[in-house]
């Protein structure tokens, strides 16, 4: 998935750095091992709505994700929200744990952003891989993601 990714911003022609480093798989490690501000990272999330399509929601590293605000914008029950497993993440999206995108060059999976990505100058997010950050514009991202941008963060 990160090859395609990459092609896809390259055809775009939007500005993005890849970097490169060691295998990543939580905030932790991001934190640990990152040179970029933890604020700047998102991390993007799994879900599958009951009868109806994959979600990729994302938000910074350290924030968690309220799953009824994320229910609520696919206008569901937080009961029929549920959080893939990284062997159905792999399975279902191709993408390896460390390495959830939010660009998933599908019509079928639905993208949601915390709104605090209008905050962040740049985003560092996941590639396609572990082992590489993106960093791209927030505006881009979002563009390029067909994300919806709404509050999907706890706020505790």
């Amino acid at each position: 998935m990160f090859d395609e990714i990459e092609a896809f911003l390259t055809r775009e022609g939007v500005s993005f750095t890849m970097h490169a480093h060691p295998v990543l798989r939580t905030v932790a490690d991001m934190d640990a091992y990152l040179p970029f501000p933890l604020a700047n990272m998102l991390k993007t999330v799994a879900f599958r709505v009951k009868d109806g399509p994959l979600v990729l929601a994302a938000n910074r590293g350290r924030e968690r994700i309220d799953y009824r605000k994320v229910a609520a914008a696919f206008g569901v029950n937080r009961r029929a929200l549920r959080a893939l497993s990284p062997d159905d993440v792999s399975a279902e999206l191709s993408f390896p744990v460390g390495g959830v995108c939010p660009i998933t060059l599908r019509d079928d999976v639905a993208v949601v952003i915390d709104e605090a990505v209008w905050t962040m100058a740049p985003v560092y997010c996941g590639s396609g891989k572990p082992t590489a950050t993106l960093e791209i514009s927030s505006a881009d991202l979002v563009r390029l993601s067909g994300a919806r941008v709404l509050p999907i963060s706890r706020l505790d």
